[in-house]
């Protein structure tokens, strides 16, 4: 099975999330959907030209899109709402740190 289908059968579907999908592909196919903005040469927030088919490279991490609806029962499920869906025990390691974010943004040169 493709992690699209996956995310649909098991976690879309159940949730009803009826704008969610994965991949580029599919959220160029969606009816209602949005720009991300960027800084044009003035300073002005406008929206993109286009989607960045770099950030769509890796599907797992970057290529899930939703609804501000479709993220209410995911942010729900996230809180332990629908344990018939997904158990405590699945949701562990996602909530789980599992690297030092200070320490792997060093090279970031933040304060």
């Amino acid at each position: 099975k493709t992690l699209d289908s996956i995310l649909k059968e098991y976690l879309f579907s159940p949730l009803q999330m009826e704008q969610a999908c994965v991949g580029l592909p599919a959220l160029l196919e969606a009816t209602d959907r949005f720009y991300p903005y960027m800084e044009d040469n003035q300073g002005n927030l406008v929206p993109a030209p286009h989607y960045s088919h770099s950030y769509y490279s890796f599907s797992a991490s970057a290529g899930v899109n939703a609804s501000v609806n479709d993220l209410i029962p995911f942010v729900q499920l996230y809180m332990g709402k629908y344990p018939h869906i997904m158990s405590k025990e699945a949701l562990s390691p996602l909530i789980t740190p599992t690297i030092n974010a200070n320490k792997s943004l060093e090279f970031l040169d933040m304060p």
